[in-house]
């Protein structure tokens, strides 16, 4: 058996139990929103009912969605670790791909904002 016996004795844990049940839920709620709402038939209920302002109930609901994610989720702790970034040449170079793909992002969406109108973009100029 090549599984992980840490973890086997870590999932009969309740306190570990707990906090991956909230954090797959969260994941769930965060996955079934973008399912749900880019279903033709609510995208229909959402165009009858917000009109030209669909596309701005979808970013919030998205937004509000994500807020959730992050606010209610829940670190374990007291897990077996699944990886270690406080050695060489992780403790260097982890926080360098997060600063670089961070800067990138936003060039990305400056240069779209550039590219297309804000207001377009947000769904509100319609």
């Amino acid at each position: 058996d090549t599984s992980n016996p840490q973890w086997k004795m870590a999932l009969r844990d309740p306190k570990i139990l707990h906090s991956l049940t909230v954090d797959v839920g969260l994941i769930v709620l965060f996955v079934l929103q973008h399912s749900l709402m880019a279903s033709d038939r609510v995208k229909h209920w959402t165009c009858n009912c917000f009109g030209v302002l669909q596309r701005t109930v979808y970013v919030f609901c998205t937004d509000l969605s994500l807020q959730l994610l992050m606010r209610y989720w829940q670190p374990v702790q007291d897990g077996p670790m699944l990886w270690n970034t406080n050695t060489e040449p992780w403790i260097t170079w982890v926080p360098l791909i997060c600063f670089i793909l961070h800067f990138i992002s936003w060039l990305i969406i400056f240069s779209i904002i550039l590219i297309f109108d804000y207001a377009e973009l947000m769904g509100v100029k319609q």
